[in-house]
């Protein structure tokens, strides 16, 4: 089925306040610089500025998801995953993530990967016509066309002018069912609610060949009566009849082409690559009747990504990658890699799963064994940091933060959980340091500045602590932080107020 794109190159929108700290500024110049090459098609411009982004925000779900755009992009399909889970995991009811991972999964030839992310999703998300699609979408290239329909139709029920299942029940008519006025009216209800999408023109081409095509006593203008009469057994050459297996088809568009006939050609292999029986061969062939004979440089090079990710197992792969463009693909990992990360996916999630459970041996069992797979995920030392934090180790909770700022410099949070087990582990100096290099980083941490006013205030410098209390104060989001702050403002100022 193709795909309707229903996910915006940004799929996160984040507010932004302004902000004097220059690294602030700095990730939102690389963001936008970012958002801007991906825009324009400047894929590996948009990966080198967005990863800058997210190592300067590493809880930034916009970096993460436009990044893992932008490496789908240039076929670097792990590195768009993780990108991809790494925002997935910042925003936990947010199911765009999870959608543009399920289509980098499907893109990479994993569409059982991703029917299991997407069922995942409808569990967490019930009832949301977006994630259904996609799911029927997934459905349908692992050749459960039942399934798929039986999905779509779940969406349309939801929301019966929902676009996208309203495109792909039309394509699911037309290639599977083999009916022709049903997709005829799913595309004609799909271009009433459309507008100017993205997908309205091939809409109408798709509509305009329908028809072209379709029978006369098959014509909806045609049927007034409950039992038509059959059409006189008449030869039409230029009507291409449903039921007409492939093999036929392609004969008939290989002497058309040979006689010269390109447009007639053109009809016979789009009615093939649409009758599902050896469409490969026909996708091929309509990829170099474009390039070829019709002179479409731009359909020919989408016909030929479009086999090269239809059919990657097929043996004229090297030429359709090639012809379309497509970066060649590195040499191939080792087996014992690929095992590696997808054994390192497994943990992660299990390791998550722990984690909000509370069960805090399993996931720091499973944070260890995910670092021991692959020690540059910051991300898995800080939550480790967090495990043993809560099971009150805190020198263990001191070094996996250690390790997560070694890895990611610019996590900010782990930094200030440094802070944090320092101070539990009566190590003030060090602690004032830490905390004093997350408010470097970021002068409106509210909660660095209240431990920074904590730790000057318990070495009995109530004057510093003073000065942080006050700006916490300030920069308190709720009123429960505004309250503590306010509690250790007036009690600091009796002290510096004391004889």
């Amino acid at each position: 089925m193709r795909k309707l794109l229903i996910s915006a190159v940004t799929c996160v929108c984040l507010a932004f306040w302004a902000c004097a700290c220059s690294r602030a500024a700095k990730y939102e110049d690389r963001l936008t610089s970012g958002l801007e090459a991906l825009a324009a098609g400047q894929f590996q411009d948009a990966v080198e500025q967005l990863e800058k982004a997210a190592k300067l925000r590493s809880d930034s779900a916009t970096a993460y998801c436009n990044l893992g755009l932008a490496f789908a992009a240039v076929d670097e399909t792990e590195n768009a995953i993780t990108s991809l889970l790494m925002a997935k995991d910042i925003l936990k009811q947010d199911p765009r993530p999870s959608l543009l991972l399920a289509d980098v999964l499907c893109r990479a030839g994993r569409c059982e990967e991703a029917s299991k992310v997407l069922v995942k999703l409808n569990e967490d998300l019930p009832d949301q016509p977006n994630i259904l699609t996609h799911m029927a979408m997934v459905h349908f290239k692992l050749g459960n066309m039942d399934e798929a329909g039986a999905l779509l139709q779940e969406a349309l029920d939801l929301k019966m002018d929902y676009p996208p299942a309203l495109y792909n029940k039309a394509v699911l008519k037309r290639d599977h069912d083999g009916d022709a006025i049903g997709a005829l009216r799913f595309f004609a209800k799909y271009l009433s609610v459309a507008g100017d999408g993205p997908y309205t023109e091939r809409a109408r081409e798709a509509s305009a060949m329908l028809r072209e095509v379709l029978p006369a006593s098959a014509s909806p203008r045609r049927r007034t009566s409950a039992v038509p009469r059959p059409a006189p057994p008449v030869v039409m050459p230029n009507r291409v009849e449903h039921d007409r297996p492939a093999p036929s088809l392609l004969e008939q568009a290989s002497k058309a082409v040979s006689e010269k006939d390109f447009e007639r050609a053109l009809v016979l292999l789009k009615e093939a690559t649409r009758a599902g029986q050896n469409n490969a061969d026909a996708l091929w062939q309509l990829a170099t009747l474009y390039r070829d004979h019709l002179d479409q440089g731009q359909r020919a090079v989408a016909t030929f990504r479009a086999f090269a990710e239809s059919f990657p197992s097929d043996p004229r792969i090297a030429k359709a990658r090639t012809a379309a463009g497509i970066k060649p693909v590195a040499a191939p990992v080792r087996a014992s890699g690929s095992d590696r990360r997808e054994k390192v996916r497994n943990l992660w999630q299990q390791a998550l799963r722990a984690h909000r459970s509370e069960n805090w041996d399993q996931a720091a069992a499973l944070y260890e064994q995910v670092l021991s797979l692959d020690n540059r995920l910051g991300i898995a030392a800080y939550n480790l940091g967090l495990v043993y934090k809560s099971k009150g180790d805190f020198e263990a909770a001191r070094k996996a933060f250690a390790r997560a700022i070694e890895q990611s410099p610019a996590m900010v949070k782990a930094r200030y959980m440094q802070a944090v087990v320092e101070r539990e582990l009566g190590e003030t100096d060090k602690a004032i340091a830490s905390a004093s290099e997350v408010i470097r980083d970021d002068g409106n941490h509210d909660k660095a500045h209240l431990l920074l006013g904590l730790l000057y205030h318990e070495s009995e410098r109530f004057d510093k602590a003073l000065i942080h209390f006050e700006t916490a104060l300030q920069l308190a989001p709720t009123a429960a932080s505004r309250e503590q702050a306010q509690a250790w403002v007036t009690s600091t100022a009796r002290r510096n107020d004391a004889p």
